[in-house]
């Protein structure tokens, strides 16, 4: 399932849930999502990570157990189909 798929059934929050994740041996933990290192003059420094910790987990990564993995394996390939499909929409919408 997605992060956001296990906060609804969780109802945790999101950074106890992303930690308890990330350190867990039992969860596996994919994500489809790219970062990228941008230029921002509001953050010391003038630079981030994006996406934000919060919205990788949230929408671009896929959560199971080892024993899972073809079953994310099948989750993962449909994210990143919506992805290929949401992206052109987004970029024709802005330009």
């Amino acid at each position: 399932m997605t992060g956001e798929e296990l906060l609804r059934r969780t109802g945790e929050d999101v950074f106890h849930l992303w930690q308890t994740c990330r350190n867990s041996d039992k969860v596996v933990e994919w994500s489809t999502g790219r970062r990228f290192l941008r230029l921002d003059r509001a953050v010391n420094g003038y630079a981030r990570l994006s996406p934000s910790i919060r919205l990788e987990f949230h929408t671009y990564t896929v959560l199971g157990l080892k024993d899972q993995v073809t079953e994310m394996d099948d989750c993962v390939r449909g994210l990143v189909q919506e992805i290929r499909r949401i992206s052109p929409a987004k970029l024709n919408l802005a330009g």
